[in-house]
């Protein structure tokens, strides 16, 4: 198979960028069907098929068709057959129709200066909730005279915001059901099971990015902050068999394919397809679920109402706190949720090192 060690969002082989070019503006003219703020309750049909069906269309060659179907599968964190079209173009949409920004990360320009938990823990002050960790729901039951949620240490609270991960929500049993669709799409669960892997890395070019398919499963690596001791890197892969990713001399194997000269120096990672409490990653839907389920997942059931889903949602837990943010209009809680943030310090360009403003995690 084919890998590309650019330190440049180009990746395909030099003279293959024009065959690049179709297939990116092929997704980007795709998105054109769908309203990036409306629900994918009943796309077009014809975007239900594999990803692999999808971009044969475009006739690649091999080295790019190679390169192109690492990046997506690193995109949704599983192989492209087993991922439905719809989510790329569906996330070029997303990106304003424009699947070179997604491509080439331009969107990514603001992360979190202390890390993601940072977000977590500025919605916790907000909200002035109380906590309760390693507390699983057993059921959630709700009646005439409310709602009542039960932990499998038998204790119960009185409110509920559901918002689970669709792979971990049959594991908990709901008075009234939720509706047959809900439950056969938690059944089958989503396709998303990548293997993410952190590393500290000696000797890699500042900033690096890397797209391709190499010997230990990942397909794409890139640099996250530039620290003292070496590049701070991620990598992605869809195969959890093929990478212990808390192996050093693995990652280092797994690198090499991307960066032969560089050294792998520490490796932290977390197995979510293992964690109870994800069951995968993020939401990548399989071929034709939303066509024959997207509608269910909407639909009002018993008393449960249903939001318009957040298809890429990965988020898990319940809050019985409503924030500012919680309580303003959808379309501008993102903005008030990242102004505030701003404000208080805790975002930082990904254009540069964020020193000592980052906490990097505990690393085996």
């Amino acid at each position: 198979m084919n890998s590309i060690t650019l330190n440049t969002p180009q990746f395909v082989p030099r003279g293959e960028e024009a065959d690049r070019d179709r297939a990116i503006d092929y997704i980007a003219r795709t998105s054109r069907r769908l309203d990036p703020l409306t629900p994918l309750a009943e796309p077009d049909g014809e975007l239900n098929v594999p990803l692999t069906t999808f971009l044969r269309e475009v006739r690649l060659p091999e080295a790019t068709r190679d390169i192109m179907m690492a990046w997506l599968s690193s995109a949704f964190g599983c192989e492209p057959n087993e991922v439905s079209a719809l989510n790329a173009p569906s996330l070029a949409a997303a990106h304003g129709h424009d699947a070179r920004a997604w491509y080439e990360g331009e969107s990514e320009v603001l992360k979190f200066a202390e890390g993601t938990r940072s977000l977590a823990e500025a919605m916790i002050e907000d909200s002035g909730a109380d906590v309760c960790i390693s507390s699983p729901v057993r059921r959630v039951e709700q009646n005439g005279r409310g709602v009542m949620v039960t932990t499998q240490a038998g204790d119960a609270f009185s409110a509920v915001v559901v918002a689970l991960p669709l792979n971990v929500l049959k594991h908990v049993e709901f008075s009234p059901e939720l509706g047959e669709e809900k439950s056969i799409a938690s059944e089958q669960g989503h396709a998303g099971h990548s293997v993410k892997v952190w590393a500290v890395v000696e000797g890699a070019p500042l900033f690096y990015e890397g797209v391709g398919q190499g010997p230990k499963g990942l397909m794409w690596i890139g640099t996250e902050h530039e620290l003292a001791e070496g590049s701070l890197m991620v990598g992605f892969g869809s195969d959890p068999e093929a990478l212990d990713a808390k192996s050093v001399s693995e990652v280092q194997d797994a690198f090499a394919a991307f960066l032969p000269d560089a050294r792998v120096l520490k490796v932290d990672a977390h197995d979510w397809n293992a964690d109870p409490y994800s069951l995968g990653s993020w939401m990548a839907f399989r071929p034709s679920q939303i066509t024959r389920l997207g509608a269910g997942l909407r639909r009002r059931r018993g008393g449960w109402p249903s939001r318009r889903p957040t298809w890429r949602s990965d988020g898990r837990g319940t809050s019985t706190g409503r924030s500012r943010a919680e309580a303003a209009p959808p379309s501008v809680q993102e903005s008030y949720l990242m102004r505030e943030l701003g404000r208080a310090g805790r975002l930082t360009s990904t254009c540069r090192p964020s020193g000592a403003a980052y906490d990097p995690p505990d690393w085996a």
